[in-house]
């Protein structure tokens, strides 16, 4: 008689072959549900944990997982929680959150995308004075 299928957990998302052809795919939450007894130790020789580990895991280790932030200048380590302000955040699923950030925009100036004949096959972009200002300077900095 052979043992029921077993609840084991790995990094999100992840898919695991094994030899045999023999595929387990953990969902967003590192769950892999109905693995065979006989691929258990498989799966752990390729990191992953028993149920009974992770939960020993979580319970020592209770709380949000912390994670690293950084913008290229300013470093948080370790980060447990990320506020946004100007922006909205969007459950995506999967475990991904989508933010998208307000703002931004030139001031006196409108930018138009101009893709009708003749600049249906290479696009224009214009970006011209608005506001009511008589005089405008447009100045670019490249480096």
């Amino acid at each position: 008689m052979s043992a029921s299928p077993s609840n084991m957990y790995g990094l999100a998302l992840q898919t695991y072959a094994l030899p045999g052809n023999v595929f387990y795919t953990a969902d967003a939450t590192g769950l892999i549900a109905n693995v065979a007894e006989g691929d258990v130790a498989a799966l752990v020789d390729r990191g992953c944990m028993s149920e009974a580990q992770w939960v020993k895991t979580q319970a020592a280790n209770p709380g949000s997982a912390a994670i690293t932030v950084t913008d290229g200048t300013t470093t948080v380590d370790p980060a447990t929680t990320l506020s946004f302000s100007g922006a909205t955040v969007t459950d995506a699923g999967g475990g991904v959150a989508d933010v998208a950030v307000a703002g931004g925009g030139l001031t006196g100036w409108t930018s138009t995308l101009n893709t009708s004949a003749p600049n249906d096959s290479v696009n224009a972009s214009e970006l011209a004075a608005s506001g009511g200002i008589t005089t405008s300077l447009l100045l670019l900095a490249v480096w």
